[in-house]
């Protein structure tokens, strides 16, 4: 699975964050995209599964986060 956090807010203020490419979610706060990311990434570890955060930075740059 794989969670993308782009910097910017969406039109209505909301965060989103993009599941497997297709999927997105939103979120009041980038931290509950991030603690959402987060939940799911321990849920698939507990089964064994892989899963990526990629964050967007200030300076327009993805970074992998350690889940």
């Amino acid at each position: 699975m794989l969670f993308d956090l782009p910097l910017e807010m969406l039109e209505d203020g909301l965060h989103a964050l993009i599941v497997n490419h297709d999927t997105i979610l939103t979120f009041p706060t980038r931290r509950d995209a991030l603690a959402y990311a987060f939940a799911g990434a321990a849920e698939r570890s507990l089964q064994r599964l892989a899963t990526s955060i990629n964050v967007e930075g200030g300076d327009g740059a993805w970074r992998l986060v350690p889940a």
